[in-house]
């Protein structure tokens, strides 16, 4: 007795069943992945605490700059011999990782929350940032709020900082969020707007304050930016 073949409609019906479950399916799969990537990016920015605070308890209680001399003598450079790799420094779903940030040696990733102001205040008069440049950086005992002070956030830009008058360095590409490192050394995911109200995450002595306005709308931007 002949084995009777599979029709064309018979063969049809099962090429869109299998169409429709990887429509289903490989989105899943993606999400799957970037959680994997977002969480190794969150072991990176713990490493990168330890080795702040290692430098902070080598130098005296002050937090490391985000440069010294200039970006050839960045944060990185500076905690790099905490570390041993130059890897951690690498996120892995920041598509500009390829590129070597200012201080040449590294990928961009990451950057310090930073200003240029005088005494290493932040952008648009918000108080001051916890690693200015030298001599501007913060000793860890001036801290109020250690637990509400960014220290490290992710970015897309060469430059070694980030500040509130450069949230367009800021990145968030994280399924809309970026993973932040803070001054008690725990690492946390967030929208960029959580990090301006209801209290700025950003400025030293700010944590009861929400954001400035021209704060609030750079993190409204990147978050259009980062959807």
């Amino acid at each position: 007795m002949r084995k009777r073949a599979f029709t064309l409609i018979e063969l049809l019906v099962v090429i869109a069943i299998i169409a429709i479950l990887a429509a289903i399916l490989f989105p899943v799969f993606a999400k799957a992945r970037e959680k994997a990537r977002t969480s190794s990016c969150g072991s990176n920015l713990k490493q990168m605490g330890l080795a702040i605070m290692q430098y902070t308890q080598d130098y005296d209680e002050m937090i490391t700059p985000a440069r010294t001399s200039g970006d050839a003598q960045s944060w990185r450079v500076i905690t790099v011999p905490y570390i041993k790799s130059r890897d951690i420094f690498k996120c892995p779903s920041n598509t500009a990782n390829a590129n070597a940030s200012n201080d040449a040696v590294f990928p961009i990733s990451y950057a310090a929350n930073g200003g240029t102001g005088a005494a290493g205040a932040q952008g648009n008069a918000e108080g001051q940032c916890p690693m200015g440049y030298a001599p501007s950086n913060l000793n860890s005992a001036a801290i109020g709020a250690p637990a509400s002070l960014i220290l490290v956030c992710e970015s897309n830009n060469s430059s070694v900082r980030v500040g509130t008058d450069s949230l367009d360095r800021l990145w968030a590409g994280h399924m809309g969020r970026g993973n932040y490192l803070f001054a008690d050394g725990h690492v946390k995911l967030l929208k960029p707007s959580a990090t301006g109200q209801p209290a700025s995450l950003w400025s030293n002595g700010w944590e009861s304050t929400p954001a400035g306005a021209a704060t609030v709308a750079g993190l409204a931007a990147c978050e259009a930016r980062h959807p």
